[in-house]
């Protein structure tokens, strides 16, 4: 399983969570906290490439939220 990935992405979301980006990048903020929920459930699946890919995206999303946030 992509473990070193779902942690990035989980860090990723905590951090723009705590920069504030609930209030400032709400949208881009569910749709990371979204799409890392997907890919618990693909790695669930044990659908490795789907669970990393979406793990991806989760991260790109979260550090986008904490951009605007900040």
């Amino acid at each position: 399983p992509p473990t070193a990935q779902m942690a990035a992405s989980r860090a990723a979301v905590e951090s723009a969570q705590a920069s504030g980006a609930r209030d400032y990048a709400g949208a881009e903020l569910e749709a990371a906290r979204q799409k890392l929920e997907l890919a618990q459930q693909a790695i669930a699946k044990e659908d490795h490439e789907l669970a990393r890919r979406l793990a991806e995206a989760a991260e790109a999303d979260a550090r986008l939220a904490q951009a605007r946030a900040n």
